[in-house]
């Protein structure tokens, strides 16, 4: 919908790529402070996918300042790692919901500090989970690292861009970037640790088992497409 004007409209003026960097440095950075709060699986997901939408608004952002600078590769590397976000978030998150609702049904609870030990009871849901986490934190070699990292290439190339302009559009980037990666990385790394290690804390934990092979192929499958969009 922000991309098809666009195409019509031509050349955006700077202003329309400034608020769409606002946006997404302020939506990233708020939706992964607010889902570091959550104790619900689902409602962390729900505000890590306000944050994922801050990247992509950061990309698109970084892509019309570069058609307004008329620095035609800070452009594409915006475009398009913001178009491949979106199709790299709907398959790690779809994987992440997946495995969450595989949780609650086995254990019969949606809170994070009643799980603990899963993956010794639950190896693929685990597995599966745990290469959505490492994708949603954009690390190799899994699909997420590819679209951050062509949205942090256009960042770092506008910072070395000979305007005062693209230098600030650059700094803006690829620092809101940075700061949404770690604290996703912190956020993914408590939520895995927390259901999946360590030992039960709960009774119902402690008696959960592998769901029904219907809800296993799913995951198996998008972990799959996570590794191999990422290769």
């Amino acid at each position: 919908g922000i991309v098809r004007p666009l195409l019509v409209l031509g050349s955006p003026p700077a202003w329309w790529g400034w608020a769409m960097l606002s946006v997404g440095a302020v939506s990233g950075g708020l939706g992964v402070l607010m889902a570091n709060a959550q104790r619900d699986p689902p409602r962390l997901l729900a505000f890590s996918s306000v944050e994922n939408a801050g990247i992509i608004c950061l990309g698109l952002g970084l892509g019309m300042l570069g058609t307004a600078a008329d620095a035609p590769l800070t452009a594409l590397l915006g475009y398009a790692g913001a178009l491949l976000h979106v199709v790299n978030h709907a398959v790690f998150k779809g994987l992440l919901f997946l495995g969450a609702g595989a949780v609650a049904s086995a254990t019969g609870s949606r809170d994070l500090e009643r799980f603990g030990g899963l993956l010794k009871r639950m190896p693929v849901t685990g597995a599966a989970f745990l290469v959505g986490a490492v994708a949603i934190c954009g690390l190799p070699p899994l699909n997420g690292f590819v679209s951050e990292f062509l949205v942090f290439s256009g960042g770092l190339r506008a910072l070395l861009g000979p305007s005062a302009s693209e230098v600030l559009t650059g700094t803006v980037a690829v620092g809101s970037l940075a700061l949404i990666g770690g604290l996703a990385g912190a956020l993914f790394t408590k939520a895995f640790g927390t259901a999946f290690l360590g030992e039960p804390r709960s009774i119902e934990a402690g008696r959960v088992h592998e769901p029904v092979a219907s809800m296993l192929a799913p995951m198996i499958v998008l972990a799959a497409a996570c590794i191999v969009i990422g290769v």
